[in-house]
């Protein structure tokens, strides 16, 4: 990846202790009351939704939208859409810039990479960011220093 501007940001939010890390979605809500009865809604993320948030938040032109239990981006709730994969990359709609980072965060590919996951607990060889995220194999802060480690092979 040459220009890793959107990169940073997203390895910067991993890191700020901003998202609730959660599994299975983009964005998980949990609705509940607080001690006064006031309704409170908590937001847990994959770390790929971390992702479409920042995305969201710098410049991507995204609808986000929160449903009864999950947020969306675009139309997405469980992977980010190809418009946030592009964003990642600062890639312009019909570019080949995105060829090294599926939407599910697939990093196979990648010589290395899942040895370097092996080398922390993952004895399942998983193969995307969603599946270290999922089961809970990788916090974000594990995740961020991944993404700066591969940087230059995504």
């Amino acid at each position: 990846m040459q220009d890793k501007t959107n990169l940073n940001l997203w390895i910067a939010a991993l890191r700020s202790g901003e998202y609730e890390q959660g599994t299975s979605a983009l964005c998980n809500l949990v609705r509940d009351y607080d001690q006064d009865d006031e309704p409170v809604i908590s937001a847990y993320f994959c770390c790929l939704g971390v992702l479409a948030d920042v995305a969201s938040k710098n410049g991507l032109d995204i609808k986000v939208s929160d449903g009864p239990y999950l947020r969306s981006y675009g139309d997405a709730v469980s992977y980010p859409t190809l418009s946030v994969v592009r964003w990642l990359y600062s890639a312009k709609e019909g570019t080949e810039s995105t060829r090294n980072f599926s939407t599910n965060g697939g990093f196979d590919h990648m010589e290395g990479a899942m040895e370097w996951w092996a080398a922390r607990g993952d004895t399942r060889s998983h193969d995307t960011l969603a599946a270290i995220n999922d089961h809970e194999i990788g916090s974000f802060a594990d995740i961020a220093d991944f993404l700066e480690e591969f940087a230059d092979k995504l």
